[in-house]
């Protein structure tokens, strides 16, 4: 049985625009900022700092991108703020990290730690999927 997901009603333009109008410059200083703490030739990569880092990245990539739809999408003619396509895709970069740690060999340093990060990464991917399919059949 799956949870009814109530979506709120949109804010109107007039709040919109201004909004993602102050947000967009921020997030691009974010993403600016997260890159390079993972790119800081004076910090050791850990597991900490590039966690952290890449957890920033994908945060700050994807607030400057829902910044930008609130700019350009008008909330009357689009249904959600985040599409079920755009819910996938964060969910395929959520199962992606670890294998991608497995790859680079970082996923040996720590394998107990590592593990325990993968199948959280797997679970928030199922729920996202989750989601996008519930949001998938409404619109339908």
């Amino acid at each position: 049985m799956e949870s009814e997901l109530i979506e709120p009603k949109s804010l109107p333009r007039w709040i919109t625009l201004p909004l993602g109008l102050v947000l967009f410059p921020f997030t691009l200083f974010c993403i600016v900022g997260s890159a390079i703490i993972l790119l800081a030739p004076n910090v050791p990569p850990s597991v900490f700092t590039v966690s952290i880092g890449s957890v920033l990245l994908i945060g700050s990539i994807w607030v400057s991108l829902l910044s930008f739809r609130l700019i350009v999408s008008n909330p009357k003619k689009s249904k959600g703020f985040v599409s079920p396509v755009a819910l996938r895709l964060i969910g395929i970069l959520f199962i992606a990290m670890p294998i991608m740690a497995v790859i680079v060999g970082t996923f040996m340093d720590k394998p107990v730690i590592h593990s325990v990060q993968a199948i959280i990464y797997f679970c928030v991917a199922a729920q996202l999927f989750r989601i996008a399919n519930v949001r998938a059949s409404k619109k339908v």
